[in-house]
C-alpha cells in the first residue's frame, strides 16, 4: 500500500507545483504587459527571468532579450547588469561554462567603467564557482 501511495502523492505534489509557477509566472507577465511604472516593470522582468532561468528553452531567452531591451529603453545600466546577472546564473546552472566565462569577462569589462563593487563581486563569485564546474579543473585542485 505505501509503495503505491507514496508515489501517487509525489505525482500530486509535482503537479499543484507546476501549477503554481505557471500562474506566477503568467501573473508576472501580466505585471509587465500592464504597468508603466518603469521600477515595477523592472522588477517584473527580473522575478520572470528568475521562475525561468533553469529553463533552457526559447522562452526563456526571449524574455531575457525582452528584458535587456526594456533596460536599455529605460535606461538603467544597473537593471541591464541585473539581469546579465541572472543570465549567467542560468548559464552556469545548464553548465555552459565557456558561455559563462566569456560573458562574465564581458561583462567585467563593461562595469569596471561604472566602478559598481557589489555587481563586479557578484560576476566574480559566479565565475570563480563555474571553475568548480571543470571535470579537469577539479581533478588538478583536489591532487
Amino acid at each position: 500500500m505505501k509503495s503505491i501511495l507514496y508515489p501517487f502523492l509525489i505525482f500530486l505534489l509535482s503537479v499543484n507545483c507546476l501549477t503554481a509557477q505557471s500562474q506566477k509566472i503568467d501573473s508576472l507577465a501580466q505585471v509587465i504587459k500592464n504597468t508603466s511604472d518603469p521600477s515595477e516593470k523592472g522588477e517584473a522582468y527580473a522575478l520572470l527571468l528568475e521562475e525561468k532561468i533553469g529553463e533552457g528553452s526559447d522562452d526563456y531567452l526571449e524574455s531575457y532579450r525582452a528584458a535587456i531591451a526594456f533596460a536599455a529603453e529605460s535606461s538603467q545600466k544597473e537593471l541591464s547588469y541585473k539581469y546579465a546577472i541572472l543570465n549567467l546564473k542560468r548559464e552556469k546552472k545548464l553548465r555552459n561554462t565557456t558561455a559563462v566565462f566569456k560573458q562574465a569577462d564581458s561583462l567585467l569589462a563593461i562595469i569596471g567603467e561604472d566602478n559598481l563593487l557589489p555587481t563586479r563581486l557578484e560576476i566574480l563569485s559566479i565565475k570563480g564557482a563555474t571553475y568548480g564546474d571543470i571535470p579537469d579543473y577539479a581533478a588538478a585542485a583536489a591532487a
